[in-house]
């Protein structure tokens, strides 16, 4: 199961995920991104401290969003990335595209 919150605060929004984003989950984390991206021109802050697990869909689900986030003039940011989901983008070649700063 995967909780999805947000909260703007002047031309940011963070967007926090907790639980699992498997294939399941991603319908819904697509459909709260897609209110997000369609409405901001903005940097987008992903807090993944409770991100546990991410599928396939979920690497898919970031790479659109960051697509159409950086068109837009804007930035995707992942903060506090667990070791073994930073694993997953590095073997997938999605570290080269996502921004993390796990030191913030």
């Amino acid at each position: 199961m995967l909780e999805i919150s947000t909260e703007r605060n002047g031309n940011a929004t963070l967007v926090t995920l907790k639980g699992r984003l498997d294939t399941a989950a991603a319908l819904k984390c697509e459909n709260k991104f897609f209110e997000l991206d369609e409405a901001t021109h903005e940097t987008i802050h992903l807090e993944c401290k409770e991100l546990e697990y991410i599928s396939s869909s979920g690497l898919r689900l970031f790479l659109g969003l960051q697509k159409k986030v950086m068109k837009n003039g804007g930035r995707l940011i992942f903060h506090h990335v667990a070791a073994p989901i930073l694993e997953i983008f590095k073997i997938t070649g999605m570290s080269a595209f996502f921004t993390v700063e796990n030191d913030q």
